[in-house]
Order: C-alpha cells, then structure tokens, then sequence
C-alpha cells in the first residue's frame, strides 16, 4: 500500500497539481488579453466617429456594458503623462501606479489602491501608439479562474480517494494470493500431504508447478548437451590449430632444403625462389596477429618481386614516401601484396616495367597508391570494377581485391578500403584509403 502511494499517488498529484497552476495561469492571460482587446476595439470604433456623434459618456457606458462589469479604464498617449481617456479622475493623478508600464503586447501586475488589491492590466499599441490600461479588483477578475481551479482540486482528491480504495482492494487480494502461493510452495518443496480439498481449490498453483518442474529439467539437459558440444568443438579447433602448425614448420623445412641443394648446384634463380616463398610464408604464419606496419608490408611486397623477377628480370620497384614517419604506421596484413600481384595477372609486362608505390596523408588519411609506368591495353569499366571490389561476384572472380577491401572495411569502417581510377596516359592506379 505505501509502495504504491509512492509510485502512483505522490506522481500523480505532483503532474495534476502542475497543470491545474499551467491551466490557471493559462485562463488569466486569455482573460486579461479578450479584456484589453475589447477596451482596444471600442477605442477604435470611437476614434472613427466624429465628437459630435459619440460622446464619452457613451464610450464609457460602451465599455462597461461590453466589459461585463466595473473596472477602471485609463487610455494613455505614448509619453504616459498625457490622458486621452479615464473614467476615474483620481486615479490618474497617482504616476506610480503607472511606472512600470512598458511596451508589452499584454501584461499585467497587482497594485494597492483604496486599500483594495487590484490587478492592473495593459497593453501598448504600436499602431495608435496608446496605453489601454484596465483596473480591477483582483478578487472580480479573476474569481471565476479561481473557482475552477477549486473544482478541479475537489474531482483530483475524489479520484485520488477512490485510486487509494481501489489499490487497498487488489492489494490485499494480492498479498492474500501470495500468501496462498508461499505456503503451497513450502508444502510442495517439503512434500508435505495436503488435505484433498487444499489441492482441489488451488490446482491452479500446482499444475503451474509441475509444469515449472518439467521447464527446469528440460533446460538442464539441454545446457549439459551444449556444454558437451562446445567442449568437443574447443579440442577439436586445438587440434586442427596444432596440426597448422606442423604444416608450415614442415613447409619451412622443405623450402630451405631447396634453398641449400639449389646453392649447392650455383642455381640462383631457384635459390631465390625458395628464400622469397619461405619468407611470404613465414610472414603470413609466424605471427597471428593481423596488424602489421607499413614497413613491414612493404619488405613483402619486394620480397615478392624478387621471386616475380625471375621471370621478370627487367623489372623496377619504387617506393616514394612523404613523410619517414608513415612507415611505422600500422595497417593490415597482405593488404598490398594482392594489388601487386593483380597487376601481374592483368597487365602486360614489357621491357622497363615499373611498379611505383606512393604513400602520403592527406587530412585524416593515409593514401597508398600503387601504379605502374605503362599505359593499358585493354577497355576497363572503371565503374563495374569499383562495383565488384565493393560486391562479392556470383561467378567467384576479382575475390582478391574484393576480400582485401572488406577485411579494411571491417576493421576499420566503411569509409575506408580500395579504389581504382584512371590517371593520363591511361594508367591504372590502385588507391588504399587508410585511417592516419
């Protein structure tokens, strides 16, 4: 009962007290405006007749009929010394009442007059430039907003009163249910005999139980079946991580024994050969993290070429870097080395082949571009090949470049990866976008 007057009840009253005060003072600013608004429009109307026709005693006794009751009614020029109308002489021979009008559309504030409070309403008209000012006794103007407000106190205390029998109500039915609860379950968990007539009238609570029972059991084997699954599948992926392990040291191996017979026998080229793969291969297996630097990246691409060399013998490798500072850099591993190797596959080499690799920054990048010195050969859609890089194609083709740009993208975001575009002379140029 208190936790629910502390949730609901007190909330509750605080809202309904907070918007009885917003309706309030909602009700007086829109009594205050219709008043001022009427005096402004009878103001009108009399500045548009001729003295001769309209009078001030039928200005005032317009006004007082349309005001719907007594007030005080002062209409003044621009300097506020100087009255264009009042139906109260005495009044206006008292400045301070009037000291603190300014400029406002509407307003209002409360005075003492006679020995009365009073609220003393107005409004500046930058068209006539006037004061109309509208004095009442504040009990006259603004009794009928006050009685509402009363009214709608009684029907909040009413509602209240009936929330808090209604809450009392279901609350004991609640903890009367609870209570029942409790001790079936205290009778179910000892194993005690209940009389047959206690069962019957709650077999509700028991059929609930049993079923409550069978979840529990259900929900234990399967967890027990899982955990057996997810056991097997750790020794079995320790396993299968031992055995690649065994496969590149036997592969190193190997790699080196064909270095040391192609030495013996003054082979160069398969020397070479041997030396370039074991090193592309221990760079990929040795270290399982994927993050490498860019210097690292680019001792692997010219170990590649050294193995492209020789069946390439003419070709030149460049690196061009802005800053030294770029090279230590990280990025992911075998992001380049696939560019490169895509040119082979897809260019023509001729006599003087160069690949030039520039890497610089630009605002919050690092740009790595990686060209040739010879124009190609062949039409390229530039778009459709951006497409695929972006887009796994059905028939499994361009998956190089396409797996390197999700891998940047996956790591780094969306913003980044690899594009191609077309310089002069028709060189293809292979961009990497890298966070700097």
């Amino acid at each position: 009962m208190i936790l629910a007057t502390c949730v609901f009840i007190i909330p509750y009253i605080i809202l309904m007290y907070g918007y009885i005060v917003q309706t309030e003072n909602q009700q007086e600013e829109i009594y205050i405006k219709s008043k001022l608004e009427t005096l402004k429009k009878t103001d009108y109307l009399y500045s548009s007749l001729s003295n001769e026709s309209v009078n001030k005693v039928v200005f005032h006794e317009l006004l007082i009929s349309s005001l719907n009751g007594y007030a005080d009614i002062i209409v003044l020029d621009e300097s506020k010394q100087h009255v264009l109308f009042t139906n109260n002489n005495h009044i206006v021979t008292k400045p301070k009442y009037f000291r603190a009008l300014d400029e406002s559309a509407y307003k209002a504030y409360k005075i003492e007059y006679l020995k009365v409070d009073r609220v003393l309403m107005y409004s500046y008209d930058k068209e006539t430039k006037k004061y109309y000012i509208i004095i009442e006794p504040t009990k006259n103007a603004f009794d009928d907003i006050k009685q509402n407000s009363q009214n709608m106190l009684m029907v909040i205390a009413l509602s209240i009163v009936l929330l808090l029998v209604i809450i009392y109500i279901y609350s004991n039915k609640i903890s009367s249910t609870l209570y029942t609860l409790t001790d079936i379950v205290k009778n179910y968990r000892s194993q005690n005999i209940l009389p047959q007539s206690e069962i019957q009238s709650n077999t509700k609570f028991y059929d609930e139980l049993y079923k409550i029972e069978n979840e529990i059991y259900e929900t234990i084997n399967y967890l027990v079946e899982r955990e057996n699954e997810q056991t097997k599948a750790f020794y079995k992926s320790k396993l299968e991580n031992l055995q690649n392990q065994i496969n590149p040291h036997f592969l190193y191996n190997t790699l080196e024994n064909i270095n040391q017979l192609a030495m013996m026998n003054d082979i160069e080229d398969i020397s070479k050969l041997s030396r370039g793969l074991a090193n592309l291969f221990r760079y990929n297996t040795e270290d399982r993290n994927p993050i490498t630097t860019v210097n690292k990246e680019l001792y692997i691409i010219s170990e590649y070429i050294k193995i492209m060399k020789i069946r390439f013998p003419s070709i030149e490798y460049h690196v061009h870097i802005q800053d030294d500072d770029l090279v230590e850099t990280e990025m992911l591993k075998f992001t380049l080395q696939p560019i490169v190797e895509n040119i082979f596959k897809h260019q023509s080499i001729r006599d003087h082949f160069e690949i030039n690799i520039d890497i610089h920054a630009w605002d919050t990048h690092r740009i790595i571009e990686i060209y040739t010195n010879q124009s190609i050969d062949m039409e390229i859609d530039l778009s459709k090949v951006n497409h695929s890089i972006n887009h796994e194609r059905e028939d499994g083709s361009g998956i190089g470049l396409y797996n390197v740009n999700k891998r940047i993208q996956l790591h780094y975001g969306d913003d980044y990866g690899i594009y191609l575009k077309m310089r002069e002379n028709r060189i293809l140029v292979s961009t990497v976008v890298l966070p700097l």
